[in-house]
């Protein structure tokens, strides 16, 4: 005997879900969000960005120029190393190519512009020298004197690497006991003053975090300083 196939279709619309036209409305404005909510919320965020951001960048910066005085501080150690080591003067090199400093550790016959490229290595992106004044510097002027700027390296010819005033390469140089010397010649005894010195460091996006590396006794004692709040006495500096 055949089903009825009425009463099947009777029972089958009957057990249908039956969802109405407002119940429809009511799923449809519970999903997503009002205008306020978003913009709210972009708020929210351009705030948090605006506090956020020059945070990070401020300490992405400090670190970066952190490690760039660590980096000068191992180069001067490194050629102190070197000289005492081989029994020869050695000299750390410093210079600004293309916004970003370098250094290389050489023997001083060997000019620097001569050095290949693979000799010079990088400091941080966005470390700069802190050198806002130059300092006359002559060949065998032997003056001891007081400088504003925060760096007082002996400045070379990168060509000859002789002293000069127009130089733009500033160097730390060690003789063979480890003592910095104006002359790759010079004794400990005989060397004077000014072959000590420093490297002021400074960082484009920061106002007030200079770091420096200094040559600091005749012995070659070396250092690393940072930006205190009162010049240091009898100079015009801020990093010792």
């Amino acid at each position: 005997m055949k089903p009825d196939t009425r009463l099947i279709c009777d029972r089958q619309i009957y057990h249908k879900p039956f969802t109405s036209l407002s119940s429809t409305s009511k799923i449809r404005n519970t999903t997503g969000y009002t205008i306020i909510e978003v913009l709210s919320v972009v708020t929210l965020i351009s705030l948090f960005s605006a506090i956020a951001v020059p945070a990070w960048n401020g300490f992405v910066g400090r670190q970066q120029l952190r490690a760039g005085a660590n980096r000068v501080y191992w180069a001067m150690r490194t050629a102190q190393s070197e000289a005492k080591r081989q029994k020869i003067a050695v000299q750390a090199s410093f210079r600004e190519q293309d916004n970003q400093v370098q250094w290389a550790v050489h023997r001083p016959n060997i000019p620097p512009n001569d050095l290949s490229d693979a000799a010079w290595e990088s400091l941080p992106v966005g470390v700069l020298i802190d050198d806002q004044t130059q300092e006359p510097q002559e060949e065998d002027n032997d003056q001891d004197e007081k400088f504003g700027d925060e760096t007082t390296l002996i400045r070379v010819d990168p060509k000859d690497n002789k002293v000069r005033n127009s130089g733009t390469v500033y160097r730390a140089l060690f003789n063979y006991k480890g003592c910095p010397v104006y002359k790759p010649t010079d004794e400990c005894t005989q060397t004077s003053l000014r072959a000590k010195g420093r490297l002021g460091l400074k960082h484009k996006n920061l106002k007030n975090a200079k770091r420096c590396v200094i040559v600091s006794t005749l012995i070659g004692v070396v250092r690393t300083g940072q930006e205190q709040s009162k010049k240091e006495s009898g100079t015009n500096r801020y990093c010792y």
